[in-house]
């Protein structure tokens, strides 16, 4: 996963240089939120919790990159969301079969 993210985020950050778009300085509230709650959590807590937040995470941007791929404008932006969009399915489903053996579910 690790790799996968590194490698998207050099592609978006080219794109988004492209596009003139800056990149962002420090996380936003929500992520630093999370990060404070998972800075306070014990093991088990820390892992549901961390686990919950990849499978929103990945939900959003599962549906921005559909939201792209349908309307938008730019190609290599596009192009970037067509490539990626299965990888972050994918995690989509690790996360969520991490969090069902979490809570206890078959997975």
């Amino acid at each position: 996963m690790v790799t996968d993210h590194d490698k998207a985020n050099e592609q978006l950050a080219t794109a988004a240089a492209a596009n003139g778009l800056p990149k962002a300085a420090k996380p936003d509230v929500d992520h630093r939120v999370m990060m404070e709650q998972l800075d306070k959590a014990d093991d088990k807590a820390f892992d549901t919790l961390y686990i919950r937040g990849q499978v929103v995470e990945h939900q959003k941007a599962a549906q921005l990159y559909e939201w792209i791929i349908d309307s938008g404008q730019d190609p290599r932006l596009t192009r970037y969301a067509m490539d990626t969009l299965p990888i972050v399915l994918h995690h989509l489903e690790m996360a969520q079969g991490v969090l069902a053996q979490l809570a206890g579910a078959a997975p």
